[in-house]
């Protein structure tokens, strides 16, 4: 750009200067390409929300949570406690550790007997110290002997899986319903900073709390930060244009998965070769989670975006400024007497937009007033916003990816709940699992990251082919100059000014994802709905760790591929709704001008969206768990199989949906992907 605002001098202008002047102007076109980049807001703006995320998910405590709350030799107490009968002879038969290791009686404590676990160092045995039945032991190599495993919290496994985890499973689901509306209607900073201050109250609670109260009370608050995590991932789309929402997408869930992976490898190193205190991953973990909150009160938006517009009207409803919703014939007609039928609710070409009657002078407004009025502009803006999300779900093949998602996402969610059991029933030990789940991490990571790494591709090859149409036509003006006689005059071409060379690379830059037609994103989408079930069958085929967890490792990453995918898809066709119901009131106005004028329509509701799947997402996954696990009570190997065959029928419907909306040309749109970009 640089160099194209320059004009050049056609007297001077030499035809052997041509390659050396296409050189430049290259090296000039990536040289301002950079420093754009690097300066632009939108740099920063994404690079504060990978930092975000990426802290608030670098918990190298994570995988050591259950280790941390159960003390397994109060598990094993409890387990020797149920043996005991007011029959002292059958307590001497069922309490000893040849039919019910590991615990043995002793007589001398009550009149009944006490049966309890067997002291780790009368553990003979090299084999059974740490196994399941002596899981309080741990071998010493030093002292070559069995000795008690640390306890950190005293609770027992029923007492944790029965008391304490559930309450996060109870508590996720009201504040998803709650965070999500309450972002749109008033502030999506105050939804996610007080969820995510959720999780620092859950980081103290885990190191200084001792009861099963307070550990409850710790579930809730995780409950709090998880149902802000999903409010977030709503957020980034409020702050990046639509040509952006696939990279960005791609860019957040990287960073997440990233800081899982490497905390989960720092986690493995500390506790299986540096030997350290669980206590301190706890201690880590709390300090990423403030900073991460340090961070957001800084990346965070201030105001809300949905509803600057119409707020800024109730504080002076009858002024007649750019940002108030009555103009000066609609103020005529509420002074005329006219606000009972049109004054109070002026039906837009958006929605109904709330007005203030006459007699309600901003000086003669009370408090309760002003607040009504407030109100009121919310609701309104929520209204117009609703009404967007109603018609991009009328989009027939968006509500095929969402269907896809809602059923597969549950599928993937489990698995990735039961990763840690999945690792113990193939490995017969939880050594390294902390590693593995990294090497599935990254494995997701990747998946994550392709979508952005073939929008930029596409854009590298839309920007060469800008760059090289820019150079034809200084190369032909060049020419034309040289040629040029005084008698006969070249044709005059247009001067390429500034703005026309933006408007041409705005132009460049629109072209991405968001232009992608339904048949070639749904064509993606199927590909790797393929791939992933594939990985699936060898997985629950093969049922041995290493063959099962990179299995594991390849579903994990065509998945989040189809994850990234959906989630921008929904928020780029939100996008749509939105400008589509803004253009139609242009025309209105343009064809009335006595059509009512509005404020810029609000952003559309990503949070309510979100929230929606989600909510049909738990509730799938929580039906498939009460069948699968508390109904049927179905092994770990029977229940893959289970879960695997519901995904391939997801994507069965989801392949049938593709060929009734798209025909069998669908299947040959992923070849033509490429071309369609350019």
């Amino acid at each position: 750009q640089h160099f194209m605002r320059h004009h050049v001098d056609d007297d001077n202008a030499e035809i052997s200067g041509n390659s050396s002047s296409d050189k430049e102007i290259r090296v000039g076109n990536l040289k301002s390409a950079v420093e754009r980049f690097v300066v632009s807001r939108s740099f920063g703006v994404v690079f504060g929300l990978c930092l975000f995320i990426f802290l608030l998910s670098f918990k190298p405590s994570e995988p050591y949570l259950s280790q941390f709350l159960i003390c397994n030799y109060n598990s094993q107490s409890s387990f020797c406690d149920t043996l005991l009968s007011s029959d002292q002879s059958s307590n001497i038969d069922t309490c000893n550790v040849d039919e019910n290791p590991p615990c043995s009686f002793s007589s001398s404590s009550t009149d009944s007997g006490l049966c309890s676990p067997l002291p780790c160092q009368n553990v003979t045995s090299k084999s059974d110290c740490g196994n399941s039945d002596y899981s309080y032991c741990v071998f010493d190599t030093q002292s070559n002997q069995c000795k008690d495993d640390v306890c950190y919290k005293n609770f027992t496994a029923d007492e944790v899986n029965n008391d304490i985890y559930v309450w996060s499973t109870y508590a996720y689901l009201p504040f998803l319903l709650f965070l999500g509306p309450y972002a749109e209607l008033f502030s999506y900073r105050t939804a996610i900073l007080v969820g995510i201050s959720g999780r620092v109250v859950t980081r103290f609670l885990l190191l200084y709390g001792t009861t099963i109260s307070t550990m409850q009370i710790m579930q809730v608050t995780y409950a709090l930060g998880t149902a802000a995590e999903d409010v977030f991932s709503a957020y980034i789309y409020y702050v990046v244009s639509p040509s952006e929402y696939e990279r960005v997408t791609s860019y957040v869930k990287t960073s997440a998965l990233v800081a899982s992976l490497l905390s989960g490898v720092l986690g493995d190193l500390l506790v299986v070769e540096g030997s350290v205190s669980v206590t301190v991953l706890m201690y880590i973990s709390a300090m990423f989670v403030c900073a991460g909150f340090a961070v957001g009160l800084y990346v965070i938006a201030k105001r809300n975006p949905s509803a600057e517009g119409m707020l800024a009207s109730v504080n002076n409803p009858l002024n007649s400024s750019k940002n108030s919703l009555l103009d000066s014939s609609q103020s005529d007609k509420v002074n005329s007497g006219r606000g009972d039928e049109e004054g109070d609710n002026i039906i837009l070409g958006v929605g109904i937009a709330p007005q203030v009657k006459a007699s309600e002078h901003p000086n003669t407004l009370t408090g309760w007033q002003r607040r009504r009025a407030r109100i009121q502009a919310k609701l309104a803006v929520f209204a117009l916003q609703l009404r967007f999300l109603w018609l991009a779900l009328r989009c027939k093949p968006l509500l095929a990816l969402l269907g896809l998602w809602i059923g597969g996402n549950a599928v993937f969610t489990t698995f990735y709940g039961y990763e840690v059991s999945i690792y113990d029933e193939l490995n017969g030990s939880n050594s390294w699992n902390g590693s593995v789940l990294a090497a599935i991490l990254l494995a997701g990571s990747a998946g994550a990251m392709l979508p952005a790494w073939i929008s930029l591709l596409n854009r590298k090859k839309s920007s060469q082919e800008l760059d090289s149409t820019q150079s034809l036509i200084e190369r032909n003006d060049l020419l034309s100059n040289q040629t040029a006689t005084q008698e006969r005059p070249s044709p005059t071409r247009p001067p390429l000014t500034q703005q026309s060379t933006d408007d041409a690379i705005n132009a460049n830059n629109s072209m991405d994802n968001d232009n992608l037609s339904d048949e070639v994103v749904c064509a993606r989408v199927l590909g790797m709905c393929v791939l992933s079930s594939v990985c699936l069958v060898v997985y629950v085929l093969a049922w041995e760790v290493v063959a099962s967890m990179c299995s594991l490792a390849g579903f994990f990453a065509s998945w989040q591929f189809v994850n990234v995918v959906c989630l921008a898809r929904l928020a780029t066709q939100l996008k749509t709704a939105q400008l589509s119901v803004q253009a139609a009131e242009m025309d209105s106005q343009q064809q009335d001008p006595g059509f009512p004028s509005t404020v810029e329509a609000p952003e559309p509701p990503y949070s309510i969206a979100f929230v929606l799947i989600i909510a049909l997402n738990v509730g799938v996954q929580v039906i498939f768990d009460s069948i699968i696990f508390s109904y049927l009570q179905l092994d770990l190997h029977s229940a893959s199989w289970v879960l695997v065959w519901v995904f391939v029928s997801v994507c069965g419907a989801f392949a049938m949906a593709c060929f009734g909306l798209f025909g069998l040309e669908i299947f040959g749109s992923g070849a033509r992907c490429n071309r369609h970009n350019q």
